[in-house]
């Protein structure tokens, strides 16, 4: 029977208004499609089963639904937010061997198993949506299959034998009237191909925050009552919230003498004004984000994007806060970060005037797994939705929450405008890992039109970290101390970064090729002065010897001394041709990685201090000397670590690499761009050099350096 169905069904014109239920019917639904009457009224949808416990509750089922109607059944029906809940108590259905009795009837969006009705004030309708409704205590997807199915055979069983008694149409008048149904889509709908709305400006972009606030907050004059912020909250924020390096920082970069600055961007500082009042007025409307969260609700219509990073260094969870924070403005979606030493806020300012990123103290949102589906789930769910758009034109149901870490970096097909689109309907989504990504957001065709309006030299990074990720006061406070205890005399900066991933083993056999690679980089390349030799330094050293005229500082950042021990003798004991006196500091060497909040202080400081050289060398593949590149607008040099080829390479870019990232499109509902070459539909990604590490990234348009002549 069920094979003459299928083939009918296939003729069968698209449903015309939303699936629903009248008494009398029978309503079959598999992981293939769901009969539905058409012309039927409304009656009751979206009521789903938590959970079968057991076969007790099948047994019951007979005598349960037998024309009671849902008082009688489940007594009161109680409102919670955006979901109807029906409770029966457990005198009603036993299923103690499970526990406490829960909630039989629960509202869902989704419908994906079985559905009958006896009569008009009666439904039963059970729902699989996912972990979290009626799979959530079955002990696997095949668990909850074998209830279900057996679930469908009582039921027909139960209308042979006693459906007459009832009401029930006969199998036989069934079969007669399988042709007034309609098949719909397991998710619930079966939308026209969606994509998502364009960005073509940053008025667009702008336009799109501030109406995302004036829906929350319902209406735009709403919106800005929500998110004003009086003269006096202001100052207390700013009281509450302190943070000196967002005056003093810009002034660190002005003072240098040989690196050109970038320019300021009053666009992104406009953007950032906008996403901040939307910040604070879906924050204010929600008021505690965890609770809101857990009672999945969606009445605000406000979006979110949880960061949660991993035990990484400093520089990963920067370079991430970084690429998840311009992703929440170009989507209009409020960034939250769970506030535990992991995730090293407590090094940072908070960003948004008026608010905060950090979730409630002791949240954690992110470990409710049974509330989050993965990155399978939510590519499955954007398949089924696109696979039956052209029968069916209707908008997705929303898809609560979902984890896009695939497992380092969000999902390959997150470059999408299909996959994009399908996020918007998403309420919930969480990013973590610990690999920079925001390089590929120029290549989702959505976003790249306002970015390049926005970015128009691609200086993205440089901007986010100098506005965004600004170091709180304690950890300012020892920049500036090692600023004016041990850099601050210098007429020319160089910070040298190194790096040995195999630490003490690697350190052994590379140490000597690498200092020397240092001391010839500079030496080539001018910002490393050259020495003459002993006898020629000895005779030439006046004998009443004045400070020098110019003084070159080397700052080192490295986990060993060996170049600092190279370096310092040779300065100390020998002439430079150009007469300038050379000084090199290292802060720390502590010979092996360590974690914790202490470390990331430390790591900060040496960050900045790197960033406000004027030459740059750092060690590839590492997000510790990207960081400083960045927040600096360096376009550095990368030592080479092995003894052929060249001392060192110049970087084409001040961007960072986004390693091991593909250059190609997966984007199997995008034809126009799946399986082309990312680097030919945007000219200015390219992929990262031989010495660099394995992917993708900006090319911007900055040259740090001009030849060497002091730009003031």
């Amino acid at each position: 029977m069920s094979r003459k169905r299928r083939d009918k069904r296939k003729d069968l014109p698209p449903p015309e208004q939303p699936p629903v239920t009248v008494s009398a019917s029978l309503h079959f639904q598999s992981d293939v499609g769901v009969w539905e009457p058409r012309n039927a009224g409304p009656l009751l949808q979206g009521c789903a089963v938590k959970a079968i416990p057991d076969a007790r509750i099948l047994r019951s089922m007979g005598t349960l639904y037998n024309g009671q109607n849902f008082s009688q059944l489940c007594g009161k029906i109680g409102h919670t937010s955006d979901r109807w809940r029906i409770g029966c108590d457990e005198n009603t259905i036993d299923h103690s061997t499970r526990g406490p009795s829960h909630s039989v009837l629960e509202w869902s969006g989704r419908a994906t198993t079985l559905m009958f009705s006896l009569n008009a004030s009666l439904l039963y309708r059970a729902v699989g949506t996912s972990k979290a409704s009626i799979c959530r205590q079955a002990v696997s997807r095949a668990s909850c299959s074998f209830y279900t199915t057996l679930t469908t055979l009582f039921v027909l069983l139960w209308i042979v034998a006693y459906g007459a008694r009832y009401g029930v149409p006969s199998v036989r008048n069934l079969k007669s009237t399988i042709a007034s149904y309609n098949i719909y889509t397991p998710l619930g709908s079966s939308p026209s191909h969606v994509v998502p709305a364009a960005l073509n400006s940053v008025d667009d972009l702008i336009a799109a925050i501030q109406k995302a606030a004036a829906a929350a907050a319902g209406g735009r004059a709403l919106a800005e009552e929500a998110a004003a912020l009086g003269k006096r909250e202001r100052a207390e924020w700013h009281n509450n919230n302190p943070c000196r390096s967002r005056s003093e920082l810009q002034g660190m970069y002005d003072r240098r003498k040989f690196a050109r600055d970038v320019s300021p961007n009053s666009r992104w500082e406009t953007v950032m004004d906008e996403y901040a009042k939307l910040h604070r007025t879906c924050l204010r409307l929600v008021r505690n984000s965890t609770e809101y969260f857990l009672n999945r609700s969606s009445s605000t219509g406000c979006k979110f994007v949880i960061l949660d990073t991993p035990k990484v260094g400093l520089g990963n969870k920067l370079l991430l806060k970084a690429s998840v924070l311009l992703f929440a403005v170009l989507t209009q979606r409020v960034l939250l970060i769970p506030s535990d030493n992991q995730n090293g806020l407590e090094q940072l300012c908070e960003p948004f005037v008026g608010s905060s990123w950090k979730l409630e103290k002791d949240s954690a949102i992110q470990n409710y797994a049974h509330l989050w589906q993965s990155t399978g789930a939510f590519q499955k769910w954007v398949d089924r939705n696109e696979i039956r758009s052209e029968r069916s034109p209707r908008t997705p149901d929303q898809f609560f929450a979902a984890n896009l870490i695939d497992p380092y970096q969000p999902m390959v097909r997150f470059y999408c405008n299909t996959e994009q689109a399908y996020l918007s309907k998403v309420t919930w989504i969480s990013i973590g890992g610990c690999v920079y990504f925001l390089p590929k957001l120029f290549a989702i065709p959505a976003f790249r039109p306002a970015l390049e309006q926005l970015f128009p030299d691609r200086m993205v990074l440089t901007h986010i970290m100098r506005s965004m990720l600004l170091p709180a006061d304690h950890v300012w406070e020892r920049i500036r101390n090692v600023e004016d205890v041990y850099l601050d005399t210098s007429h020319k900066r160089v910070g040298v970064q190194l790096r040995f991933f195999g630490l003490q083993s690697q350190y052994k056999h590379k140490n000597d090729i690498v200092n020397e690679h240092v001391l010839q980089c500079g030496n080539e390349n001018g910002f490393l002065p050259r020495v003459l030799p002993p006898r020629v330094s000895s005779s030439r050293y006046p004998q009443n010897a004045e400070k020098p005229r110019n003084i070159t500082k080397v700052l080192i950042a490295s986990l060993f001394p060996g170049l600092h021990d190279y370096l310092s003798p040779i300065y100390l004991q020998q002439m430079t041709e150009t007469g300038e006196g050379v000084g090199v500091v290292q802060l720390t060497s502590e010979n092996e990685q360590h974690f914790g909040s202490e470390v990331d202080v430390q790591a900060f400081v040496e960050i900045m201090c790197l960033s406000f050289s004027d030459f740059l060398v750092v060690t590839p593949w590492s997000t510790f000397g990207g960081v400083a590149q960045a927040y600096g607008a360096l376009k550095p040099w990368f030592v080479n670590y092995d003894s052929d080829g060249p001392a060192c390479d110049r970087a084409q870019t001040v961007d960072v690499c986004f390693d091991q990232a593909r250059d190609d499109f997966l984007c199997p509902h995008d034809p126009e761009l799946h399986g082309k070459s990312l680097l030919s539909h945007v000219p200015y990604i390219k992929r990262c050099l031989r010495n660099d590490a394995d992917g993708v990234q900006l090319i911007t348009d900055h040259e740090s350096n001009a030849p060497l002549i002091p730009t003031k």
